[in-house]
């Protein structure tokens, strides 16, 4: 983590869903669930493009979601590997006592 000061308060949950939106020659948006994507949790952007210092990672459920609980008060970066569609990076803060919702669109 670089030298960043951390306080281990484990008060923050993510909820990380996968998702695949496509819009067909009519303009109708047509977005499925992506169920067994893997998402892994990462501190830095570096790490997760490097696949270095891997904090956990979990496969999405039947809803196309990957919960993470108790996790510390920081920034994270979250890395979506589907074997189709491929890779995701994208970056969130989980703030003191939160819930985060984050959507990851293929």
């Amino acid at each position: 983590m670089s030298g960043e000061s951390v306080k281990a308060d484990n008060s923050a949950t993510l909820r990380v869903g996968v998702r695949h939106a496509i819009l067909d020659t009519a303009g109708v948006v047509h977005d499925t669930i992506l169920r067994n994507s893997v998402v892994f949790l990462y501190y830095t952007l570096e790490d997760a493009v490097d696949n270095n210092n891997l904090i956990l990672y979990k496969l999405t459920d039947s809803t196309g979601s990957a919960m993470f609980y108790k996790l510390d008060s920081l920034s994270y970066t979250v890395r979506v590997q589907n074997g189709v569609l491929g890779n995701k990076i994208q970056s969130i803060n989980t703030p003191h006592q939160s819930i985060v919702n984050m959507v990851i669109t293929y």
